[in-house]
C-alpha cells in the first residue's frame, strides 16, 4: 500500500489516524495501533499480518506501525452530547486560535489543517464548547471521496482519521507557540459506520497529561446525539520547528 500525499498530517509524513486506521482496520475492531516512525508519504508500505499483530513496514522492513485487536475499548463518553451548531462555534474557536499562534503547526494535516479545502481534507476543528468547560467539538459533514464500491458509507480508516486530532485539541489550543504534538498510539472502535450526505459532531476532551504525554478522548456524534465510535489517544510534546512545523 501506499500513503498518498493528501493523507499528511505533519509535512512529510502521514497523519497519525489514517495510518493507524489502515493498521487499525486490519487488527479488528476494537483496535490500538502504536506508531513506531513518522509514516513515509507516497512510498511504497507492506501490512504484515502475524499472529501476534498487524505490521506496517517500509522498503527496509522498518516497522512503521504496529497494531492488535482490543477486547474492548472502554471510553466515559460524556453524557450531554454537543449540538451542531455548538460544534460549529467550537471550530470558530480552533481556527481563531491559530490565527493568533501566527498559524497552525501543521496546516495540511488530512484531519484538522486549516490549509484544506473542502473534498480534500476532514476540516475538523475542534474547538472549546461554550459553557461546557474541557469539553472540545467541532462538525464534519464526510464528502464522496471518503467512500468505496458505490456505497454511502464512509471507510473505517477515514473514521479512524477524523478522530485523531479532536484526541489531542485540548492540549493543542493550550501549547506555546514553540511546541507542537504528535501522535502516539491510538485506539478505536466503530459501533455505526458514518455516511456521506450527513451531518456529524465530533467531541473530545482530555484524560490526562504529564510534561511529556498527554492522553485524549473523542466520540463520533450522530445527527441525534448517539455515538457512532469512539477513540483514545497518546500524543507526545515535540518541538515545533524540528518537526517540520509551519
Amino acid at each position: 500500500m501506499v500513503i498518498e500525499a493528501r493523507f499528511q498530517g505533519p509535512d512529510g509524513s502521514g497523519q497519525g489516524g489514517y495510518t493507524c486506521g489502515l493498521v487499525g482496520v486490519a487488527a479488528g475492531n476494537p483496535a490500538e495501533v502504536r506508531l513506531r516512525h513518522p509514516p513515509p508519504l507516497d512510498r511504497a508500505l507492506e501490512l504484515r499480518i502475524t499472529d501476534d499483530a498487524v505490521l506496517l513496514l517500509d522498503d527496509a522492513e522498518c516497522v512503521v506501525a504496529e497494531g492488535w485487536a482490543l477486547d474492548d475499548l472502554e471510553v466515559d463518553v460524556p453524557s450531554q452530547p454537543v449540538l451542531h451548531a455548538d460544534a460549529q462555534l467550537g471550530a470558530e474557536a480552533f481556527i481563531a486560535h491559530a490565527a493568533r499562534q501566527g498559524g497552525h503547526p501543521f496546516p495540511r494535516c488530512f484531519g484538522c489543517g486549516t490549509d484544506r479545502e473542502p473534498g480534500d481534507g476532514l476540516r475538523v476543528f475542534a474547538g472549546p464548547v461554550p459553557n461546557r468547560p474541557g469539553i472540545f467539538a467541532g462538525p464534519w459533514l464526510p464528502d464522496d471521496s471518503l467512500t468505496q464500491g458505490g456505497s454511502d458509507d464512509v471507510r473505517d480508516e477515514f473514521t479512524w482519521a477524523a478522530l485523531d486530532c479532536p484526541t489531542g485539541a485540548p492540549v493543542l489550543l493550550e501549547l506555546p507557540p514553540d511546541r507542537a504534538i504528535v501522535l502516539g498510539t491510538m485506539a478505536a472502535q466503530i459501533v455505526a459506520r458514518p455516511r456521506v450526505g450527513y451531518r456529524y459532531v465530533i467531541m473530545s476532551w482530555l484524560e490526562e497529561s504529564t510534561d511529556t504525554l498527554a492522553h485524549g478522548c473523542a466520540a463520533l456524534l450522530g445527527e441525534r446525539g448517539d455515538v457512532l465510535a469512539v477513540a483514545r489517544g497518546t500524543w507526545v510534546y515535540v518541538d515545533r520547528e524540528r518537526f517540520g512545523g509551519g
